[in-house]
């Protein structure tokens, strides 16, 4: 038997309080969805996300429904970190750069 390893799991504090917010049904299927991250953070119906500027950490997607689950997995650390839930439409990822900015990687 193999010892999986697991990440840590962080949620932004806004990214709690959206959570908070959602229908009682997709509340316990997206937390249920981000505590599976730990154990795989990248499930099949997960899809990588292209950018433009390259990034210290992996970003990803998961459809949960009308919802999007958007969060980054950092290798180096084991982390997974949950930058935002979105209801897709009417969101079409506008803020991605801008979600993604405190993970870019610098240029020293």
């Amino acid at each position: 038997m193999t010892e999986s390893s697991t990440y840590r799991v962080f949620l932004k504090p806004e990214v709690d309080r959206i959570g908070r917010k959602l229908p009682g049904m997709m509340r316990q299927r997206i937390r249920r969805m981000i505590d599976e991250l730990a154990e795989n953070p990248r499930p099949h119906n997960s899809i990588a996300m292209q950018t433009s500027k390259p990034l210290n950490v992996e970003p990803r997607r998961i459809r949960v429904d009308d919802w999007r689950i958007l969060y980054v997995i950092d290798e180096t650390w084991q982390e997974v970190s949950v930058i935002a839930i979105r209801q897709r439409p009417p969101y079409d990822y506008e803020d991605l750069v801008e979600l993604l900015a405190e993970f870019e990687t610098s240029d020293d």
